[in-house]
């Protein structure tokens, strides 16, 4: 099977399996977002944690 075959195979099976091809993109849209407001919250809180830890006073030199 050439390249240029398997394109065409590739977007027959997209254009056949309409709801398929709809539910994988979405899913893997809904991981990438998942995972980018995991990263962004992670960073937040530790932003907010050593915020914390200043207005304690738990940076303070010896």
């Amino acid at each position: 099977m050439t390249g240029l075959n398997k394109i065409r195979f590739a977007y027959r099976n997209l254009k056949e399996h309409k709801l398929r091809s709809f539910l994988t993109l979405l899913s893997i849209a809904v991981s990438i977002a998942t995972i980018v407001s995991l990263v962004i919250i992670s960073k937040s809180m530790v932003r907010f944690s050593e915020q914390i830890g200043r207005r304690l006073g738990a940076n303070r030199p010896p």
